[in-house]
């Protein structure tokens, strides 16, 4: 057996992956054997207590293991029945899944030696690539939206929130917006656009909060992730580089944050935490008319036809929902791009890996858990957005002196394409 890290640091945050190649001798007949090598992904909770507490507390596991496990299998049955020449949701396959209070574990294959990779986070999407998971994140949207009407899916799964939920985070949000601020106040040529997000913030913050209104028409199963690290792609050739790659696949990975709500959460999260301002200056209005042609083919095909969401509507609908790109494309950005977060770093070995250690780490460990369990239940409470809020302002001074240094490029020239955005729409205006 071979055993090896499945992310590089800073691209896994909630859970940690183990590579397995396993060697297995299969029975052909009485007297002959034969040995296969089987590639497989091992998914576990994150060794960091306070993540494992919180994924507890929002029962991300237990959402993913019941997407890997049940509910792609029921939309792909539910679409075989009724469109049989549509593809399946293209999904890696699940070889063993347990998710209880004492075990958590995803055993799937290993995509990557089938030549599936993830696209550079750095470039960001280009349009062949957004025109494919466009495409699959509609189809998602569609046939979760024909299978599980009218509310059938959140009686049947409890454990999953509404969209609702991932716009809760307002401390976060704050956190992001003290660091945009921040940022723009040390750039000379942005005095006019920090006055007006200084005065308006409160507002900003209270229109994220109010961006997905409960009485949303359109209801579907929502990744809740949906950026660049979890899409990954296979090419016909993979030895072309660039615009020459012709994409043969897709999967879709990663599903702990999955939710059940409106589709714009997905789409203005992928628009705007995974794409470049270029990109989404040339392109937004196609890849938004792909997106709801795709989705109003296969509803109507799947019986459930989105008669009252013609292009013009949807339109509104994502105009309305666009203070969600700003803020999660900002967030991201910061989150994901930055080279001077500890999260981006490999952990500096410590005194505690040492084997005469053990007892030590096994009482230290005992005590980051204890008080990951005190202190995972007051971020319910009102003292935990302030105690949010804090730790993301902690968290973002280093990247925030990254941004203000100019040294990364890529980063920069993606927050101030997000803020150029915002500002030509007239979201840093007081109402």
């Amino acid at each position: 057996m071979f055993v090896s890290s499945g992310t590089s640091p800073g691209d896994g945050f909630n859970s940690e992956l183990v590579l397995l190649d396993v060697e297995v001798s299969v029975n052909e007949g009485e007297t002959s054997r034969n040995t296969i090598i089987l590639h497989l992904v091992a998914k576990f909770s994150s060794l960091n207590p306070m993540i494992r507490e919180i994924n507890k507390e929002v029962k991300s596991s237990l959402r993913e293991y019941l997407v890997y496990a049940e509910i792609i299998k029921e939309l792909n049955e539910f679409q075989a029945a009724k469109a049989p020449e549509e593809p399946c949701i293209p999904i890696p396959e699940l070889i063993y899944g347990k998710c209880t209070n004492k075990e958590n574990i995803l055993l799937m294959e290993n995509i990557k030696i089938t030549g599936y990779e993830t696209y550079d986070k750095y470039k960001g999407l280009d349009f062949d690539h957004l025109k494919i998971i466009i495409k699959e994140i509609a189809r998602i949207h569609a046939l979760s939206h024909a299978c599980y009407q009218p509310n059938a899916f959140q009686e049947k799964y409890t454990c999953f929130p509404t969209s609702q939920h991932l716009l809760t985070f307002k401390p976060v949000m704050s956190a992001v917006l003290e660091t945009a601020i921040d940022f723009l106040k040390s750039q000379s040529d942005k005095k006019d656009v920090t006055e007006r997000v200084k005065e308006c913030k409160q507002s900003l913050i209270e229109k994220y909060t109010c961006a997905l209104p409960e009485e949303d028409t359109i209801k579907c199963l929502i990744h809740g992730d949906m950026w660049i690290n979890n899409i990954m792609y296979k090419y016909k050739d993979p030895q072309l580089n660039g615009s020459h790659q012709e994409i043969e696949g897709i999967k879709l990975i990663d599903w702990g944050n999955t939710s059940w709500g409106s589709p714009f959460f997905d789409l203005q999260y992928l628009l705007h935490a995974s794409t470049t301002h270029t990109i989404r200056t040339t392109h937004l209005e196609e890849l938004l008319h792909h997106y709801h042609s795709t989705f109003t083919r296969l509803a109507a095909k799947l019986g459930s036809p989105a008669a009252s969401w013609n292009f013009t509507q949807f339109m509104i609908d994502w105009e309305k929902t666009y203070i969600l790109g700003f803020f999660l494309g900002f967030t991201m950005v910061l989150g994901t791009l930055n080279t001077c977060s500890p999260l981006n770093k490999e952990p500096e070995p410590s005194v505690l890996d040492k084997p005469f250690m053990l007892p030590v780490k096994i009482v230290a460990d005992g005590m980051k858990l204890g008080m990951s369990k005190l202190l995972v239940p007051l971020f319910k409470k009102p003292i935990g957005e302030y105690l949010t809020m804090k730790t993301f302002q902690l968290v973002n001074k280093p990247v925030l002196k990254e941004l203000i240094s100019g040294k990364n490029e890529v980063m920069n020239n993606r927050v101030l394409g997000l803020v150029s955005e915002a500002d030509n729409k007239g979201i840093f205006t007081k109402d």
